[in-house]
């Protein structure tokens, strides 16, 4: 159940899963007020580039791996976990937010909607792959690498925000300024 209280929530925000966005991360960080949000950066996270099929192997079992770790630092010290991405849209910044838990789909829906209007914005529910047909066409639906206990866990909730750059690298002060926007925006929830 989600709260929107004037305390903030108790929020991990993680950068540099992947190497090659660590950058945007610290930009992104640097911007942000040191109240209401922990951030913790991994400065050794798993790469995108993949050679072979056997390296794909290798990929996926880092990301697993790193990721299941990541969930027992977050269980019973946190509420909210924003993982921090970027990737590459040229036609300009926008955002993605992928996350399971209902309760804070419709808060976003309503209180993100200066963002999504903006099409700055998009929501996209993960779902259990094996079970399709159980979710609504309310949201656009993702599936993930990332372990199941992350991303649908009961003891806190997993939020993916994806920040779409021009271009590879660090990003423009515009990509930073949004994901800083949508974080202080999530500050704003209280999750129970």
């Amino acid at each position: 159940m989600i709260h929107n209280e004037n305390s903030r929530a108790r929020i991990l925000l993680v950068t540099g899963i992947h190497q090659e966005e660590l950058a945007f991360g610290d930009k992104v960080t640097a911007l942000l007020s040191d109240q209401g949000i922990e951030v913790m950066r991994i400065p050794n996270g798993i790469s995108h580039s993949m050679k072979n099929a056997d390296d794909q192997f290798y990929y996926n079992t880092r990301h697993q791996e790193i990721y299941l770790q990541l969930s027992q630092q977050v269980e019973k010290f946190y509420h909210l976990l924003i993982d921090l991405h970027c990737g590459v849209n040229t036609p300009g910044h926008c955002s993605d937010l992928y996350c399971a838990n209902e309760s804070l789909m419709l808060w976003l829906e309503t209180h993100a909607q200066n963002f999504i209007d903006r099409q700055q914005l998009r929501l996209i529910r993960i779902i259990d792959q094996s079970n399709q047909a159980a979710y609504d066409n309310r949201y656009l639906h993702a599936h993930t690498l990332i372990p199941e206990k992350v991303w649908n866990n009961s003891e806190f909730i997993y939020l993916g925000l994806e920040i779409y750059l021009d271009e590879e690298g660090e990003g423009v002060e515009a990509d930073w300024l949004l994901a800083r926007e949508l974080i202080e925006l999530l500050q704003e929830v209280n999750v129970h």
